[in-house]
């Protein structure tokens, strides 16, 4: 699309109205392209997106992350009466057909409240909107309630590194599933996206 240099400056962002438009295009591409209709989106005080979805889930997407081919980070967030609060974020990078969940966390006063459910399906998402086929991610071996999670959605444990976490050398499971691009596991998903 092509934008005129004369745009009016839009709050938020440092940069040029054009860079702003077009970085909004570019999400709002996005998230249709993973089926997920945006409701509300601004831009926030952090310099970031602020996305509403139509199934009420909030993501924080930073600019860099907009621009970036090779990573994606999401940020789960939740209104309160003192202002928005961060709740739970989700990090993902791509290598060649490969989707790596490179970090999750929710607060401990949110957990079990669907919230990492929701970006782990976000995760899958873009991960098929990217024509990947493998996804995969490190859990602490102690971590058996992530561990769950992640089984839920299809990954099994399929080896060990040792001593993997430096803050206390605890051993992390690696944890994969393949063939993501394939039926059986968009139609897995189908079932997950209705127990969210």
């Amino acid at each position: 699309a092509a934008y005129d240099e004369e745009l009016p400056v839009f709050a938020g962002p440092a940069g040029t109205s054009r860079e702003i438009a077009m970085q909004y295009e570019r999400l709002l591409g996005e998230f249709s392209a993973i089926g997920r209709e945006p409701v509300q989106v601004q831009l926030s005080q952090r310099r970031a997106w602020r996305v509403r979805l139509d199934d009420g889930m909030t993501l924080e997407i930073g600019r860099e992350q907009v621009e970036s081919r090779l990573a994606r980070y999401f940020v789960a967030v939740r209104p309160t009466p003192v202002g928005d609060q961060v709740v739970g974020y989700l990090g993902l990078w791509f290598v060649l057909d490969e989707a790596h969940i490179t970090s999750v966390g929710v607060r401990s006063d949110q957990r079990r409240q669907g919230i990492a459910w929701q970006l782990l399906l976000t995760a899958c998402d873009v991960s098929l909107a990217r024509e990947c086929i493998l996804l995969t991610l490190e859990v602490r071996a102690s971590n058996i309630a992530a561990q769950q999670l992640y089984q839920a959605f299809g990954l099994r444990r399929v080896g060990i590194r040792k001593r993997y976490y430096s803050d206390n050398g605890e051993d992390a499971w690696l944890m994969t599933i393949e063939g993501i691009d394939q039926p059986v596991f968009k139609d897995q998903l189908e079932v997950l996206r209705q127990r969210a």
